[in-house]
């Protein structure tokens, strides 16, 4: 891996910004020095009359020879002219006055004058709109050469540009104002700051405008003291949103005083606040390099290139940088095989929020965000990602980090976001939650998020080794859109030697991760390698994933250059089950997520991700760590249900999800094949029909649900769960379904419920037979042995064989959970 370096070391960089400095010595010193006293010399001549620097000078100039040079200006320039004061006056407005007379000098042509007045006005504006702060000594040489020989010509001693070349202005970071002075003018035009800023402080903007406005007219005053006032108003003039105003008055800051960094940082601020993000980042590095210490800079420059950055990847357009609402993210869902509605989406959101689970909550931070069901809010935002931040959510994190980076309901601080990124990005992938295992959101998108910026070089400095580290973690944890930045990198040669072979296999990683920017560069690679079977089908395969809206539009262009696709349409499942195959036997698998919680995230539950033996299943169904999962889970199901209660919410406002297979109901047991747990291990929704499993409840039964959840054991001692439908929720249910009672349940439907885990389900009551001859209330409630005497001194409801299961299930099965005298 090779990495790119910066072509000059520090002391040619400190040279360079020296040569800005001489440049800028140069033009607004000695030239600009040169320039007036040539326009009071072509005044004086035509007029008869000396300039005062003075208002009816500015009145004179305006209504006579120079109404066309004033009518063309622009409105920082006019408030320049206005002012009378030739002190003010910068080189293109002295240029164009001093062109309005023939030439008085009798060594000079007017047109030799004139074309050594253009040069000088190219070169200054070669140094003003050069875009930062460094000159090499070919760029320094040729200025210097051309400027100084104009100057010559037109009577500057050799012994000023000599002075000029060797006493650098000095650079301005702060206000150098000169102190003690006994002119009038300069007296009141500080007071009246000074008023303006006290105004400005009780943020009285428009009054404060006001006095410093009425500072600045003052003649006479010292460029450090003109360019603070112009400075000043600027940012009154953002304060009241008067954007335009601000910018000039920036332009104007910069105009007296360009070495001074807070006239570029007043003017960065303003093309900020106009939208206009890549100007205000030209002038933002300008004034670091004026000022290379200032934080509150640093954090402007890095949040533009960020906002440059982000736009300039058309993040806007991709399908996966949206935010969505709850409607199209469960759209999203059905189509990878989970079954949810709006609803049921939005009732788990609130019942993870009333219960203070950081998915709730960060839950009602996105409905904030996207203005999902409420006004747009990013403030409250923000407080919902805070306080799940505060309990260690990543997710909660991340999203915090995205709206302190960005200013969006908190102050804008990008170090730090980039904290919070590194410290979502420090977790584990995988989180635990209720003893399942779940992605831990909010980790690979950190991850990436750090990839990016060391990439881009923002907020950090650029590393693109650092930068494929991130990716590559990101990657790991199943983010498709790391897969495409490196893949950029290293199909662009960025940071990395170029090759095309690795880009293409980790574009394919992202592909099978459903990543639309992935396909859509993958496509146009094999475009431009005129492999157009290729280009096409991961083309139509992007659009089929919802790809930008870009990639909808190239189609139309894809068409006029290649005409109609001429290959059959392609099936997606299939490709994508080869594609899967592919990534798994190629040269980056290591790369591949393997993590289950994960893909289960990104695949849903109708795509078996990583091939399975069916007795790999059989065994997870059959274990120990299976059953106590279970258990756990179905305890805490107690807490929830009763927290949904206390809520308002009832049966009826659950969601429920009618089963796809109907049940058919059998009035006897004869004739009907027993069946077991681990005979009914299949990857899809399958009723047993002629079959019947005979099963012991182990746990109580579940009330104020649309359905009844059960935890069972059969014959052989394996264990699943049951949800039993339409059956009436009465009071003595537990004597019938609940702990120690055995059923049999004909036809049984295996499903695979809306949480992606197998469950037994019954819609019609009649497919259920008791037999209440056998229940058993003594059995064991750790390990189901009967007869058991030992009972729970709190509840005394549960009995266990020994003292050592009695604190066992407390230990592992969370017995606190339905340590209650009734259920």
């Amino acid at each position: 891996m090779e990495k790119i370096s910066s072509s000059s070391t520090a002391s040619e960089t400190e040279n360079e910004f020296q040569n800005f400095i001489k440049l800028q010595y140069l033009m607004n010193r000695t030239a600009t020095t040169c320039l007036r006293e040539m326009f009071k010399q072509e005044w004086t001549f035509r007029t008869r009359f000396i300039w005062q620097n003075s208002r009816s000078d500015a009145i004179s100039f305006i209504t006579g020879p120079g109404e066309k040079v004033y009518r063309q200006s622009q409105s920082v320039q006019k408030d320049l002219i206005d002012s009378g004061n030739l002190d003010l006056w910068d080189i293109p407005i002295l240029v164009q006055a001093i062109k309005i007379f023939d030439s008085s000098m009798t060594k000079l042509t007017t047109k030799m004058r004139n074309h050594g007045l253009d040069l000088i006005k190219e070169q200054r504006n070669k140094l003003a709109h050069h875009g930062n702060t460094n000159f090499s000594s070919e760029q320094f040489k040729e200025i210097w050469k051309q400027v100084t020989e104009t100057l010559l010509l037109f009577g500057v001693p050799a012994n000023v540009l000599n002075e000029a070349r060797n006493n650098p202005l000095i650079i301005g970071t702060k206000e150098n104002v000169t102190k003690g002075s006994t002119n009038p003018n300069i007296i009141r035009a500080r007071e009246l700051k000074e008023i303006g800023n006290k105004l400005f402080k009780d943020e009285k903007y428009s009054q404060a405008i006001e006095k410093y406005t009425e500072a600045i007219k003052f003649p006479g005053l010292p460029f450090e003291d003109l360019a603070a006032l112009y400075s000043n108003r600027s940012i009154s003039f953002l304060r009241v949103e008067d954007f335009e105003y601000a910018k000039n008055d920036a332009k104007g800051a910069i105009l007296v005083h360009p070495t001074w960094s807070k006239g570029y940082f007043r003017l960065g601020s303003a093309y900020e606040s106009l939208g206009k993000f890549l100007q205000a980042l030209k002038n933002y590095e300008l004034a670091l390099e004026l000022d290379p210490q200032n934080y509150e800079l640093k954090d402007c420059r890095d949040h533009c290139k960020y906002i440059v950055n982000k736009r300039a990847r058309d993040e806007h357009l991709d399908p996966l940088a949206l935010h969505t609402s709850v409607v199209s993210t469960v759209e999203k869902m059905r189509g990878r095989g989970f079954e949810s509605s709006p609803h049921h989406l939005l009732n788990n959101q609130r019942l993870n929020k009333m219960m203070g689970l950081a998915p709730g909550i960060c839950g009602e931070g996105h409905r904030y965000v996207t203005g999902d069901g409420r006004p747009r809010d990013y403030e409250q935002a923000a407080r919902c990602y805070a306080e799940a931040a505060a309990k260690g959510s990543a997710e909660g994190l991340y999203n915090l980090a995205l709206l302190t980076r960005e200013g969006k309901g908190v102050r804008r601080d990008y170090q730090e976001g980039m904290r919070l990124l590194r410290e979502a990005a420090a977790q584990s992938h995988i989180t635990e939650m209720h003893g399942n295992k779940f992605s831990n959101l909010g980790v690979a998108e950190a991850e990436h998020s750090l990839g990016l910026a060391y990439a881009e070089g923002v907020g950090v400095p650029q590393c693109f080794t650092t930068a494929i580290d991130w990716y590559e973690r990101a990657i790991k944890h199943g983010s498709g859109s790391s897969c495409n930045n490196l893949a950029l990198m290293y199909g662009q040669g960025d940071g990395v030697r170029r090759d095309i072979s690795k880009a293409i296999a980790i574009w394919k990683i992202g592909c099978y991760y459903k990543t639309p920017r992935a396909m859509e560069n993958l496509a146009l690679e094999y475009l431009s390698m005129c492999n157009i079977e290729n280009g096409w089908k991961w083309h139509d395969y992007a659009i089929a994933e919802g790809g930008s809206i870009t990639m909808g539009l190239r189609k139309s262009e894809f068409v006029n250059i290649l005409g109609p696709n001429p290959y059959p349409p392609i099936d997606k499942d299939k490709l994508w089950k080869e594609l899967r195959d592919e990534v798994f036997r190629g040269p980056l698998k290591h790369l591949v997520c393997t993590d289950e919680p994960i893909l289960t995230l990104l695949f849903g539950g109708n795509l078996i991700k990583i091939p399975k033996e069916a007795e790999e299943m059989v065994k997870a169904v059959g274990g120990d760590t299976y059953k106590s999962f279970l258990v756990v889970s179905h305890r805490r199901g107690f807490i929830v249900t009763a927290q949904v209660q206390k809520s308002g919410l009832k049966k009826e406002d659950w969601n429920v999800t009618a089963g796809k297979i109907a049940q058919k109901g059998i009035t006897d047991l004869f004739g009907l094949k027993p069946i077991f747990i681990k005979e009914m291990i299949v990857t899809e929704d399958h009723v047993f029909e002629g079959f019947v499993i005979k099963l012991t409840i182990i746990e109580d039964a579940i009330l104020g649900r649309p359905s009844i959840p059960l935890i069972v054991e059969d014959e052989k001692k394996d264990v699943q769960r049951v949800y039993i439908y339409n059956y009436p929720q009465e009071k003595n249910i537990q004597s019938t379904l609940g702990f120690g009672c055995k059923i049999s349940i004909v036809n049984p439907y295996f499903r695979i419920a809306n949480d992606q885990l197998a469950a037994i389900r019954v819609d019609d009551p009649t497919t259920i037979f008791f037999h209440s001859d056998l229940t058993d209330k003594t059995r064991c409630r750790f390990c189901g042995k009967g007869n058991s005497s030992v009972m729970c001194r709190k509840c005394k409801r549960c009995m266990y064989c020994s003292k050592k299961c009695l604190l066992d299930d407390a230990k592992f099965w969370q017995h606190d959970f339905i340590c209650k005298k009734r259920i």
